[in-house]
């Protein structure tokens, strides 16, 4: 059965496939078509268009293509290029979150994040903390002071095995690399 509501949902990958392109018109085009499910067997397909034809919103500024690659190397797709390898994403985990414009039809618009929040690097909370604290008057019992004194030590608490989620450094022979 289809998605019945708007929200982010945890998905498992179902399916993965190429097809032809549900809307662009380029030669040369396609679709690469995840079907995912969740854990009470709602299901639907995302498909990420790979074209030059430009997106629109957000990602006015990105083909389609470089969205699409965007998408599966956030949802933990590491082949760059090798589509011959997309069944590697069968089993996977990651959110698909729904969105509708009729409240009739209820279509996955993004996968691997959407609305879920990210992390921050554990070692960034200090200057987080530090930039908190510029909002609150010195006078306030010491607050802003506290805080910005309490920031210097947060670095050395944070557990040695936190996941960081500072960007991965460019590198030219990555076509998905930011």
């Amino acid at each position: 059965m289809r998605f019945n509501s708007v929200g982010t949902f945890e998905v498992t990958i179902m399916e993965a496939l190429i097809s032809d392109p549900k809307f662009s018109e380029e030669a040369g085009a396609f679709d690469i078509c995840l079907r995912v499910q969740d854990a009470e067997e709602h299901e639907d397909w995302w498909r990420g268009e790979v074209s030059g034809d430009y997106g629109v919103g957000n990602f006015a500024d990105q083909t389609r293509a470089q969205s699409t690659a965007k998408t599966l190397k956030t949802i933990g797709f590491e082949h760059g290029l090798d589509l011959t390898k997309l069944d590697t994403l069968v089993g996977m985990k990651t959110t698909a979150t729904t969105k509708t414009k009729d409240d009739k039809f209820f279509n996955i618009s993004y996968l691997g994040g959407g609305d879920s929040p990210k992390a921050v690097d554990p070692n960034s909370i200090a200057e987080k903390m530090k930039y908190m604290a510029q909002f609150f008057p010195k006078d306030e019992g010491g607050a802003a002071t506290t805080t910005a004194a309490a920031a210097t030590t947060v670095v050395d608490k944070a557990p040695a095995d936190a996941k960081s989620v500072t960007p991965a450094s460019e590198d030219d022979n990555d076509p998905f690399a930011d």
